[in-house]
């Protein structure tokens, strides 16, 4: 005898199954998550024990407060009209505890679009290249061939991500790519020619660190230099900046252990090299940073202006988020205007603001993947510095 499993069976048995893998599916990613979520608890600090202390010791509470909050290591620094404090809590490293130098260079990640889009818009200014020209002008054919939107964007769209080509940190160079050497033009341009063009050129915007690598080979084909050469050119050496180095995954000093991974959140990243090429490619020390960011956005004199015609013509939408050349213009969590950038590279988060309207400067730097903790750690700081303002 022949048994014969109706149909309405199957169906039922079939629906048991896709509600088992939903529920083992869920019941992974909640423990996924619980494990590798930021686990930081970001406290804010209250404005009136702000305004009872001086500068250092409101940089020292807003740096103890980071590491209270689950930072191993965490590097404040507030500069008020001449008036600058640094300072540090936790330690270089989980295993070794070691008390952070103030003048460490840090691994600042994104913040280095600042320095790159510097020397792009001085090249403009010299004549050497038009931020409006397309960059197959400047570019060897064979480098933007396939390359979504290689032919029809311009220098300009590159630096204020307005250019439509896609980034090569997709999804796929996130979680199978080697970040323990340094990346090179060709792995990322792999990674960006296999996507599709997210739009056209100028349609948008959309954040796109392949943009800057472009922009920095722009740099080093139209003057034959390096552009660790145009860096200590057109910045290091006009500001005389004793702790800024681009391109090098550790250089003298830099002991800073930072944690977080692809998968696995808390484990020691030092060894990787997210931190290379013109999108991220600078470390510098706070000191460093707050003296560029001071130069091009409060006394821009003293670079003849390259800091102003960086931030002509921003797009987004203005009194709440634009994009300039390299900068971000945004307001805090007071609503105060403050134009910098944030970076992040596995293990190690940076913000970097000028407060125009108190002439301030606020750098902050974390060694963990807490971006809720450096969030609230940004507002306090600006909220500092616009404090000392007061009389």
């Amino acid at each position: 005898m022949v048994s014969v499993v109706g149909v309405g069976s199957i169906s039922t048995w079939m629906r048991r199954l896709q509600l088992c893998v939903l529920a083992v599916a869920t019941i992974a990613f909640a423990a996924w998550w619980s494990l590798y979520r930021d686990q930081s608890g970001p406290r804010p600090i209250d404005g009136d024990v702000l305004a009872s202390l001086d500068l250092s010791a409101r940089a020292a509470l807003i740096a103890d407060q980071a590491v209270e909050s689950g930072a191993p290591g965490a590097i404040v620094l507030l500069r008020s009209r001449g008036d600058q404090a640094v300072a540090t809590a936790g330690s270089t490293s989980r295993a070794r505890g070691a008390r952070i130098d103030p003048d460490t260079p840090l691994r600042i990640a994104s913040v280095s679009k600042l320095y790159t889009a510097a020397v792009l818009v001085d090249l403009s200014r010299r004549g050497l290249i038009d931020l409006d020209t397309k960059i197959d002008a400047y570019l060897p054919a064979p480098m933007i061939a396939d390359l979504p939107n290689g032919k029809t964007v311009t220098v300009r769209q590159l630096l204020n991500h307005s250019a439509g080509i896609p980034d090569y940190l997709d999804l796929r160079h996130y979680l199978f790519g080697d970040w323990t050497v340094e990346l090179s033009m060709e792995r990322a341009l792999r990674a960006s020619k296999r996507q599709a063009a997210p739009f056209l050129p100028g349609e948008r915007t959309r954040y796109s660190n392949m943009g800057y690598l472009l922009a920095g080979a722009i740099a080093e084909q139209v003057t034959e230099q390096t552009f660790s050469s145009l860096i200590d050119e057109v910045l290091v050496e006009p500001l005389g900046l004793s702790a800024t180095y681009y391109g090098v995954h550790s250089p003298p000093g830099a002991d800073l252990h930072g944690y977080g991974t692809k998968l696995r959140p808390w484990a020691d990243a030092f060894v990787f090299w997210q931190h290379a090429g013109p999108d991220a490619g600078i470390m510098a020390s706070a000191s460093d940073v707050a003296q560029v960011l001071d130069a091009l956005v409060l006394h821009d004199e003293r670079l003849n202006g390259l800091g102003s015609a960086m931030l002509e013509q921003p797009i987004g939408h203005p009194g709440h988020f634009e994009r300039a050349l390299g900068f971000v213009i945004r307001r805090s969590g007071s609503g105060l205007p403050i134009i910098g950038h944030r970076g992040d590279v596995p293990g190690y988060l940076t913000f970097a603001h000028a407060v125009p309207e108190v002439e301030g400067v606020v750098v902050g730097h974390i060694t963990c993947d807490c971006p809720a903790l450096l969030s609230v750690m940004a507002d306090q700081a600006v909220q500092a510095v616009a404090l000392a303002q007061t009389p």
